[in-house]
């Protein structure tokens, strides 16, 4: 996987977690609101953790090869 692969990939999961966090914040008008709040607070964490992992810094060790 090349560096353009992988934010592409990034960029395509953040789309996909920001269209089920919309979806379920409007499906949940009725009440529900901190299993909303829990599953944003979720997305939130797993986003953190995935750049805590792949610092800029380490594209250069991992994606020697492209320019």
């Amino acid at each position: 996987m090349t560096k353009t692969d992988f934010e592409n990939e990034t960029w395509r999961m953040k789309g996909l977690l920001l269209e089920a966090l919309i979806r379920r914040l409007e499906e949940d008008k009725a009440g529900e609101s901190r299993m909303a709040a829990a599953e944003l607070s979720s997305a939130v964490n797993f986003l953190k953790a995935n750049a805590v992992e792949a610092p800029d810094a380490s594209f250069n060790r991992v994606f020697e090869d492209e320019d």
